[in-house]
């Protein structure tokens, strides 16, 4: 099994578990296996690096401290519950049936909650930023 190391994550468990002393609420961290927060960090990695647009990439063995602590924050969201699920409604405010109109929701579901994309504000962008939805008559 992959270890949360400097080669794979911008956190390594043993700095999470020093984040993650000094903060309120990090039960669902502190809940956890080893073995789950080495993938949480892992996986919060692998979506930053995903959805962000790095300014320059952050080095994983010596990244900023707010990159490592996004990434510590992330991964608390991942041990929370699946942020990478899509639920079947998500973009969708209203739908009628006979006079067939939907409305788009103002707001989605995030996987980057935006206190984390406070955080990497300094180092880079969130790709894209708008969305869209399919409709299909039937």
């Amino acid at each position: 099994m992959a270890t949360a190391d400097t080669t794979n994550s911008y956190s390594t468990v043993a700095q999470a578990e020093v984040y993650f002393d000094a903060r309120l609420h990090a039960g669902a961290w502190t809940g956890a296996d080893a073995e789950d927060k080495e993938r949480a960090l892992i996986q919060a990695t692998r979506i930053l690096d995903s959805y962000v647009t790095w300014a320059e990439v952050p080095d994983k063995a010596a990244p900023p401290q707010t990159i490592t602590d996004a990434t510590c924050e992330l991964a608390l969201v991942l041990l929370s519950g699946d942020v990478q699920a899509k639920d079947d409604m998500e973009g969708i405010q209203q739908v009628s049936i006979a006079g067939m109109s939907v409305t788009a929701a103002t707001t989605a579901k995030r996987i980057i909650p935006a206190h984390i994309r406070l955080l990497i504000g300094e180092y880079g962008v969130i790709k894209g930023g708008t969305g869209s939805i399919e409709l299909v008559r039937s």
